[in-house]
C-alpha cells in the first residue's frame, strides 16, 4: 500500500529511504504492539485462557499457571501490518511474511489445543515437526521460484557460492525448522525469547541493510542481494514490537507469547537469515538459540543411551535455574552473552573489509 502512495508522491525523497521507513516502523510497531496486549490480556483472562505449565518443569514456575498467554498475536498484528504499509513489498518480503503468518497459525492451534486440553502437551511433538517441515518445504520452494539466482548455499567470511539446488533445499528447511523450534525451546523464562531476539534482529536489521545496498556491500566485501533492503523494514518492526511486548513480559511476567509468537519468530528470524545468504552465520549471530537446542539434543540423548542425564533440567536455562540462580539474573546473563555473540556474528560478515 505505501508503494502506492509513494510511486504518486516519488519526489518525496524522504518517504524513498528504507531508513527513515525502518525508523516509522520501529515507533508504530512499538505503539500497536504496546497498545495491544492489554487487551490480548484482557480476552485471555476473560475466556480462561491461560497458561499451562509442565509438571516436568521447575516447581518454582508453578505460580505461573494460568497467566496470560498467546501474546504473540500482538506480535504477529503488529508485525505484519506495519511491514505491509511500509515496506515496498518484494518477493522477499511477501515470503517472508507468508512464512511467518503460516507458522503462526500452527503456533495458535497448539496454544488452544493445549488450553482445551489443561495440559502443556498440546500439538503431538511428531504432527508439529511435520507441519513445520512442510511450511519449510514449501518457503524454499517459494523463494527458489521467485526469487532469480538463488538456488545456492554462501559460505561466510570466504563469500563462496556452493551451487546444488538439493544443498540449496536442505540448509534452507534446517534454517526454518530449526530456527522456528530453538527459538519456540528458549521461551521458557520471563523475558528470555523477546530479549535474546532484540539482539539477534538488531544485527540483522545491519546485514539486511548492508546486503541490499550495492554501495555498502561492495565497500564491505559482502554479496548483494537486490531488495533485501526492504527487510530493513520488516527487522525494525519485529524490534519494536518485541520492545512493546517486553514491557508486559519482563520478570514477573504479566504475558507469554506462547508458540503463536515463538514459531512465528523463529520462522522469521530464519527467513531473515536465508534471504541474506547467512544460514551458517545464524549459528553464531543467533549462538543462544543453537546452545538452547543442543542442550535439549543432548539431554535426550544421553538419556535415552546412558540412562544419564547431563544437566539437572533441559533447556539449558533451567540447568541454571536449578543450580540456584534466579531467574532474571539467568535471563539477563542470557541477553548479554546473545548480545556479544550477535555482534560477533556481525564482525564476522564484514571482516573480509579488516584485512585489506
Amino acid at each position: 500500500m505505501i508503494t502506492l502512495f509513494l510511486q504518486k508522491y516519488a519526489h518525496i525523497d524522504y518517504l524513498n529511504s528504507i531508513t527513515i521507513r525502518a525508523i516509522i516502523a520501529f515507533f508504530i510497531s512499538f505503539a500497536i504492539c504496546f497498545m495491544l496486549i492489554p487487551y490480548v490480556k484482557r480476552r485471555v483472562i476473560k475466556r480462561k485462557l491461560g497458561q499451562q505449565i509442565r509438571e516436568c518443569g521447575p516447581e518454582g514456575h508453578m505460580y505461573k499457571k494460568g497467566n496470560a498467554t498467546m501474546g504473540g498475536i500482538a506480535i504477529v498484528i503488529s508485525i505484519t501490518l506495519v511491514s505491509v504499509f511500509f515496506t515496498k513489498l518484494n518477493p522477499k518480503v511477501l515470503i517472508s511474511l507468508f512464512a511467518f503468518v503460516l507458522m503462526a497459525i500452527i503456533g495458535f492451534t497448539d496454544d488452544i489445543l493445549k488450553i482445551y486440553r489443561q495440559n502443556a502437551d498440546g500439538m503431538s511433538a511428531r504432527l508439529k515437526f511435520i507441519l513445520i517441515i512442510i511450511v519449510s518445504g514449501i518457503i524454499a520452494f517459494l523463494a527458489n521460484y521467485f526469487v532469480k539466482d538463488f538456488g545456492y548455499v554462501n559460505i561466510p567470511i570466504i563469500n563462496y557460492r556452493l551451487p546444488g539446488i538439493f544443498l540449496y533445499y536442505f540448509i534452507t528447511i534446517m534454517t526454518i525448522t530449526a530456527c522456528s523450534n530453538s527459538v519456540n525451546l528458549t521461551d521458557g523464562l520471563d523475558g528470555l525469547a523477546s530479549g535474546v531476539l532484540i539482539a539477534v534482529i538488531t544485527v540483522y536489521s545491519a546485514i539486511t541493510y548492508i546486503a541490499g545496498n550495492k554501495i555498502y556491500s561492495e565497500h564491505l566485501e559482502v554479496p548483494y542481494i537486490s531488495g533485501a533492503g526492504e527487510l530493513t523494514v520488516v527487522s525494525s518492526a519485529i524490534i519494536g514490537a518485541l520492545i512493546g511486548f517486553l514491557w508486559y513480559n519482563s520478570f514477573p511476567a504479566e504475558i507469554f507469547m506462547g508458540d503463536v509468537g515463538s514459531l512465528s519468530l523463529g520462522a522469521l528470524l530464519g527467513m531473515l537469515a536465508v534471504f541474506t545468504k547467512t544460514e551458517i552465520l545464524l549459528i553464531i549471530i543467533g549462538g543462544i538459540f543453537v546452545i538452547e537446542a543442543l542442550s535439549v539434543i543432548i539431554q535426550v540423548f544421553s538419556f535415552r543411551v546412558r540412562k544419564k542425564k547431563v544437566f539437572k533440567m533441559s533447556p539449558i536455562h533451567h540447568h541454571f535455574e536449578l543450580s540456584g540462580l534466579h531467574e532474571s539474573k539467568v535471563v539477563i546473563r542470557f541477553w548479554i552473552i546473545s548480545f556479544f555473540m550477535a555482534l560477533g556474528g556481525l564482525l564476522l560478515y564484514v571482516i573480509k573489509v579488516l584485512f585489506r
